[in-house]
């Protein structure tokens, strides 16, 4: 049985940049898996919600902006405590 992905309002809105930044940046996420040496499953998977910090600073890395690009603005973070 596969496992469930918990997609909290903070997570949609991390994973949203991610996809931003890979659109902005016109790749593709099999394009973005071959140049992190993954599978696109992979990708997708974290796209969708099962996504780590280690992870953050991976996709970071690897599109060259800083981490805190993906990360939720200080309105959007006291909205999803709320």
């Amino acid at each position: 049985m596969p496992a469930t992905i918990v997609r909290d309002e903070i997570t949609v809105g991390i994973t949203d940049r991610i996809r931003a930044e890979l659109r902005r940046q016109n790749l593709t996420q099999i394009q973005f898996a071959e140049l992190l040496g993954v599978g696109q499953w992979w990708i997708s998977r974290r796209l969708n919600g099962d996504i780590s910090v280690r992870d953050l600073i991976r996709f970071a890395d690897a599109l060259n902006v800083p981490v805190t690009r993906f990360l939720p603005t200080s309105a959007a973070r006291r909205k999803a405590a709320a």
